[in-house]
């Protein structure tokens, strides 16, 4: 929640600022969810093609033999994920456990792949290791040039389905919040962002404090992305 940005946006009315924080928060709730989601199908399909190991080393998510090669793949979002930095520390961890594999058995191949779950790097041979991104990311552990087609037509089918219950469960939670906002942070019918900043950042608490929002099947995040749901099992059949 960054009140800055908000207060930047020119925001007057508590629906607005309920609104635009909720967005945010559900957003960032959704991409995670989606990224685990998508990473369990990864090592699902993976296991089931290939029967691979996950998380078998430090850095490596999946391990598998493909044509006489034992294959150590870091899954990662999409190409643009972590500084340069973070992707050196990534690369070395997959060297490293290569260099394990091959003092157990000098005569092993071992490929090391960076594997994105979305995206494009047309230039996917990197020398010490392969980006493999998108469709070329989830051909190389399935075999089906099409997978990444048929997740997203899966994700679109699903998102339909649950559309009415997310709705209802975005409705109470916004007027639930409004009430909130409006109790507590609204002044003279404007948002009152001097009281606001204090609740967030100032260094002792204020003594009066918006109440939790309860956990309830009323919270709109229990519609985003249910990671245990049947999703997985429609991709594989």
């Amino acid at each position: 929640f960054d009140p800055y940005f908000l207060a930047a946006q020119d925001i007057h009315t508590a629906h607005d600022l309920v609104d635009q924080t909720f967005r945010s928060y559900l957003g960032r709730i959704e991409k995670e969810s989606i990224e685990v989601l998508l990473k369990r199908l990864a090592a699902d399909v993976c296991g089931r093609i290939y029967g691979c190991k996950t998380e078998s080393a430090k850095g490596v998510d999946l391990e598998f033999v493909k044509e006489d090669i034992v294959y150590l793949i870091c899954v990662k979002p999409d190409p643009g994920w972590g500084s340069t930095q973070q992707v050196s520390h990534m690369v070395a961890n997959l060297k490293s456990a290569k260099r394990n594999l091959r003092i157990k058995n000098p005569e092993l191949s071992v490929g090391v792949i960076i594997g994105c779950l979305y995206g494009r790097d047309e230039q996917f041979d990197k020398g010490e290791y392969w980006k493999l991104c998108g469709q070329r990311f989830w051909a190389f552990i399935s075999g089906n040039d099409d997978l990444y087609i048929q997740i997203i037509e899966s994700l679109v089918h699903r998102a339909k389905q649950r559309n009415d219950d997310f709705q209802k469960s975005y409705a109470r939670a916004i007027n639930r919040l409004e009430r909130e906002v409006l109790t507590d942070f609204v002044s003279n019918d404007l948002v009152d962002w001097d009281r606001l900043i204090q609740f967030v950042s100032a260094a002792s608490s204020p003594k009066k404090s918006v109440p939790k929002k309860r956990a309830s099947r009323e919270s709109a995040t229990d519609y985003v992305v249910d990671s245990q749901s049947a999703f997985d099992m429609e991709i594989l059949e």
